[in-house]
């Protein structure tokens, strides 16, 4: 009876020493990202761990996130083919979002709420008065935008946005390739549609089978949205 205890503790104690798979994803969303683990991180190939390894990265190596899973995957690009990692082994590479930025004024009256995410449920971080002037680091075609308040990184909604300038066409590219980056992005053409009065672009991914899609811009405040 002895002997059968201290076996049972002695792989309690092994199962204690394993680390531990947590499911709390730590990526925000697309961008650049390092890998942080003690060994070696797998690449499988579906967001499941019993799903089959189709390759390995190792501490330190650079990734690009496309997208997140539910129960803390993350999807990327591996050997020029979809591979997924736990999100919970990687770490936000800073200032690799993109290099756009443009100073926009509030125009919703009297205020324009400022949001953690976006999404009209995400966390309300304060408030911006008509008139404030907000620098703009990308937009989406959901309808909102990214800014800075207080330091951090938040999302108003981009109808309610004025740009102090119009959008020369050289700047619509900048935005597009700034929004959603990917190391992958590429602009096939752009050019400007008078008869709208928008910038239009076919956009698409390198290497990807993705293919290509067609963007409109607003030169007046980055609105963006598929055509």
């Amino acid at each position: 009876m002895k002997k059968r205890l201290a076996v049972l503790l002695t792989f309690l104690l092994s199962l204690a020493c394993l680390p531990v798979y947590s499911p709390q994803a730590a990526v925000s969303g697309p961008g650049s990202y390092t890998v942080k683990v003690d060994t070696q991180l797998n690449v499988r190939e579906k967001p499941n761990q019993k799903a089959k390894v189709i390759g390995i990265l190792k501490k330190g190596t650079r990734v690009y996130v496309y997208s997140t899973e539910p129960g803390g995957w993350a999807k990327l690009k591996y050997n020029n083919r979809a591979g997924y990692v736990a999100s919970t082994y990687l770490v936000p590479i800073a200032n690799a979002t993109g290099t756009f930025k443009k100073e926009a004024i509030v125009m919703a009256s009297p205020t324009l709420s400022v949001r953690a995410t976006p999404s009209q449920q995400a966390k309300v971080m304060g408030k911006l008065k008509k008139g404030t002037i907000a620098s703009v680091y990308a937009t989406d075609t959901e309808g909102w935008s990214e800014i800075r308040y207080n330091g951090k990184k938040a999302y108003v909604t981009t109808a309610h946005l004025k740009f102090k300038s119009r959008l020369t066409l050289k700047e619509a590219e900048q935005l597009i390739l700034s929004s959603e980056p990917s190391p992958d992005k590429e602009i096939k053409m752009s050019y400007y549609e008078g008869e709208r009065d928008v910038y239009r672009a076919k956009v698409g991914f390198k290497g990807t089978p993705y293919g290509y899609y067609f963007l409109i811009v607003d030169p007046d405040n980055g609105a963006m949205k598929t055509d």
